[in-house]
């Protein structure tokens, strides 16, 4: 079969998405209860879970919880590091992470040692990094690999530990919706006092004032993700039971935030009243929806798991609304990359969007390179013109020769590392793009070129010739279209071609 590279269509499916898969009458027993009572009776719905064995049976669990498609090939998918390591290599140099560390509680094996939700594949060294610490923000970094990051806390936070470990901004709602529920599944466990930095065993909340601050800010920040809530189906599949901060992320501000003291209701409606049917997702090829992103546009990355093999990216100064432009003008060429003529920046599905870059712009296919990556740039039309080459003068400039660099991608842009040679910035005051330090630079935005397979608006009956099913984050699915929860799937078909398919 041939090698299978697509790229995914962004769709803002809304909350009511994220609990479309919850059976129905799950989370009825939560229903008119407040506070501590209704964080208890979602404790009940865990109870009587299946617990797997532990090492073995984890990383069986987790080869359909925690992979995803990098290059083309399956690997874990690893929240602690950017390191890649593909399922068939086995899992050398990583580890089962306990997020709450297990250290915290006595009687280690338990149901809780066990737990695939807080249990994901770590790079060992990042594992071995954050050690036993609490969640928390760092004031003081003493180590970091761009994912995971160690130090000293800001004031107010580490329960008067001196370290905290702070996940990446795209995983922080993931690791506070996985607090909120183990410390509401396990409250009764014995926990330890000399490890208590961030809950409160026997108060109303279970977790310290500031935990209870930290949690919900990051749950806001990040809201549930696609991600999260395949991985909810796949542990649901497995063990029996689901993360209702995941299928009910406003059950969060029920137990310990805004709403606190008011009746809960799942899915915020009131008795006597109907839910709304869940809106069906948008086809992103209608032209006539207002806001919908096209084939052909470029939408901004969020994420490192947004790079894929033969995708085609821009890197955007989003101040001056400029990208890093093709010049082939001079032999040799240019030390540095000048601007772009500006160009429109607009938001659609929430998150901006370029309809048409300007022609000069030079574009990026990222190659990866052990633990770095290379890039080779072309024209808009995919014409190759050479590749990113950084020197130890610190400059950054088309040439026949590429130079690796470390890739990774916050809320501030991507981030471009040479190493010695200096990061990847975009001058507004100096109008270039250059690898040399000055003040008042600012990291570039990456733009992915949008591409779209054929949407098939139909239900999958279990007789078309399938070889793999993916969800739309890469990760790879049951072979068994009966068990697929309802939603968006790219199909790849018994001749190799790809289609996207609609499961309702």
């Amino acid at each position: 079969m041939k090698k299978l590279y697509f790229n995914l269509i962004m769709l803002t499916l809304g909350a009511a998405a994220a609990s479309a898969a919850v059976p129905e009458g799950y989370y009825d027993s939560l229903n008119g209860l407040t506070g501590k009572a209704l964080r208890q009776a979602a404790a009940k719905k865990a109870d009587g879970h299946k617990a797997i064995s532990y090492s073995s049976g984890t990383w069986d669990a987790f080869k359909s919880t925690d992979v995803k498609m990098v290059n083309g090939r399956e690997a874990w998918w690893d929240m602690y590091s950017s390191n890649v390591v593909y399922t068939s290599e086995g899992h050398p140099g990583m580890n089962v992470e306990h997020s709450v560390a297990n250290s915290w509680w006595g009687g280690t094996k338990n149901d809780a040692y066990k737990d695939l939700f807080h249990l994901n594949p770590s790079n060992s060294d990042a594992n071995s990094r954050k050690s036993n610490y609490p969640l928390g923000e760092i004031a003081t970094g003493t180590w970091d690999n761009g994912v995971t990051f160690v130090g000293h806390p800001v004031s107010g936070q580490g329960g008067g530990n001196n370290y905290v470990y702070e996940p990446a901004d795209e995983y922080k709602g993931d690791f506070a919706r996985v607090f909120m529920y183990m410390f509401t599944t396990y409250e009764n466990i014995s926990w330890k006092s000399d490890k208590s930095w961030m809950f409160e065993v026997g108060s109303e909340d279970m977790f310290k004032p500031w935990a209870v601050a930290l949690l919900l800010k990051w749950h806001r920040q990040d809201p549930v993700s696609q991600k999260e809530i395949d991985r909810n189906e796949a542990i649901y599949r497995i063990q029996g039971n689901r993360n209702p901060y995941i299928d009910a992320p406003e059950l969060a501000e029920y137990v310990w935030g805004n709403k606190k003291g008011e009746k809960y209701y799942y899915g915020e409606y009131e008795p006597g009243t109907e839910p709304v049917d869940p809106v069906d997702p948008v086809d992103p090829t209608d032209p006539e929806v207002p806001g919908d992103i096209l084939p052909g546009q470029w939408v901004e990355v969020a994420s490192i798991n947004q790079i894929y093999a033969d995708a085609q990216y821009i890197a955007v100064g989003e101040s001056a609304k400029v990208a890093m432009a093709l010049d082939t003008s001079s032999t040799p060429y240019a030390s540095f990359f000048q601007p772009t003529a500006a160009v429109t920046i607009r938001e659609a599905d929430g998150v901006n969007v370029i309809d048409e870059p300007a022609q000069n712009t030079a574009v990026f296919r990222f190659i990866p390179s052990g633990a770095e990556y290379t890039a080779e740039i072309t024209d808009l039309n995919g014409n190759a013109k050479g590749y990113l080459n950084c020197s130890a003068a610190k400059n950054v400039k088309l040439a026949e020769t590429a130079s690796p660099f470390g890739l990774s991608i916050t809320s501030d842009g991507v981030k471009l590392d040479f190493g010695n040679n200096g990061k990847l910035y975009y001058n507004p005051s100096s109008p270039r793009f250059t690898t040399y330090t000055t003040t008042g630079q600012e990291v570039p935005k990456l733009y992915r070129k949008m591409e779209v397979s054929t949407v098939v608006d139909t239900v999958l009956t279990g007789n078309e010739e399938v070889v793999r099913i993916f969800n739309l984050q890469g990760v790879e699915m049951t072979a068994d279209q009966e068990k697929l929860p309802a939603g968006i799937y790219i199909m790849v078909k018994g001749d190799g071609s790809t289609v996207k398919i609609n499961k309702k």
